[in-house]
């Protein structure tokens, strides 16, 4: 038996929700790296610049 257009529906529905979600985790994991990646330089100048005397 065919399944009924409103479970075709849901599925979808799930199918969409669940990329979503992978999507914003994607996209949270990226923004967190960018900011430990900018933390590291910017510690890295600092301690660059203390050996400099700048």
């Amino acid at each position: 038996m065919p399944p009924s257009e409103s479970e075709t529906h849901r599925d979808s529905d799930l199918k969409n929700e669940k990329m979503l979600k992978n999507l914003i985790e994607s996209l949270v994991r990226q923004a967190n790296d960018r900011n430990k990646t900018e933390k590291e330089q910017n510690e890295t100048l600092k301690q660059l610049r203390a050996t400099l005397n700048i």
